[in-house]
């Protein structure tokens, strides 16, 4: 399957402003990222690809970032979005993971 560069751009416009979302939340909830890492039990690494938006989450992963920043209630919500950004189509060679 061929992927334009327009739905590249859209696929990165989406990452980016999912990854938005989860800064404001982490903010919110008064930590900073390497806080966040430290109660999800993540390298610090993974929590700075998710806010460059190099990086997509999976649920468990937005459920411990909204549960740690006391947004549980938004969980659904953002794995919704989450699987929405996921499912548009990217380059062969763009990476999942930073």
């Amino acid at each position: 399957m061929l992927v334009s560069s327009s739905s590249s751009s859209a696929a990165q416009a989406a990452r980016e402003a999912l990854a938005i979302r989860l800064v404001h939340l982490m903010r919110e909830g008064g930590l900073t990222g390497r806080a966040l890492s430290g109660r999800c039990g993540w390298h610090p690494a993974k929590t700075s690809c998710i806010l460059t938006a190099k990086a997509t989450l999976s649920d468990v992963d937005l459920r411990a970032w909204t549960t740690v920043c006391g947004a549980g209630d938004q969980a659904e919500g953002l794995i919704a979005t989450a699987r929405a950004v996921d499912s548009i189509p990217r380059p062969p060679d763009s990476p999942r993971w930073c």
